[in-house]
């Protein structure tokens, strides 16, 4: 705030372009104005904000498991960041303001090891069982790759995974979630090599209900 007795034009008061001319304690002073920003937003950006945030929610909840499973795919960005550029893109759906996860396209690993052709998953007491056929030897495939499980909840925003010590050649693997009774959840299967980073794409398994 600058403060002034006679310049060339004298005191004043008001606003003036850019400044405001006033008293404090009979002493003209001058101060600049206040610059308001733009508080509203343009519909495409609240649409893109409210995407971004449903988005975010369903990723964040698995940051650890798409740290490495998304790895490959980051570039220049955390492997967490690359699972979210992905999904908005690809599994976000509905009109502005009702957007949702399509579970069916959303991806919770990616990467180029094979998956298997044919999966699916059952709900038991607490837990969740993937079962799959067993197609070890294509590409770059082994019997002893390791299976990813993922169990999300919409409604808790939670989510439970493991890169379980089961091996492709088992055929099936379990997953425990007790926090999850009652609730319906999303399922993913996926595989790991079991000695090195490569991963697959992830499987979705379907919605099932915990009993």
């Amino acid at each position: 705030m600058g403060k002034f007795k006679q310049g060339i034009l004298g005191s004043f008061s008001g606003k003036v372009g850019t400044v405001t001319g006033t008293y404090w304690k009979g002493i003209p002073v001058m101060k600049g104005n206040t610059v308001r920003k733009r508080s509203s937003m343009s519909e495409g950006q609240l649409q893109q904000q409210a995407k971004f945030k449903i988005a975010a929610q369903f990723v964040y909840t698995m940051k650890e498991l798409l740290a490495f499973s998304f790895g490959r795919f980051a570039n220049t960005m955390t492997g967490v960041n690359s699972a979210l550029s992905y999904n908005l893109k690809n599994a976000v759906a509905g009109d502005y303001p009702d957007f949702s996860i399509d579970y069916s396209k959303a991806l919770v690993s990616r990467g180029d090891l094979v998956n298997e052709g044919q999966v699916s998953a059952s709900a038991g007491t607490d837990q969740v069982v993937f079962t799959w056929t067993d197609t070890a030897g294509e590409g770059s495939s082994s019997a002893s790759d390791r299976a990813v499980l993922v169990v999300y909840c919409e409604a808790l925003k939670k989510a439970a995974y493991t890169v379980s010590e089961v091996s492709r050649s088992a055929g099936s693997a379990t997953i425990q979630v007790p926090r999850f009774k009652g609730q319906v959840v999303q399922t993913w299967l996926a595989f790991k090599q079991a000695k090195g980073s490569e991963v697959s794409d992830s499987r979705y398994t379907g919605e099932l209900t915990i009993a």
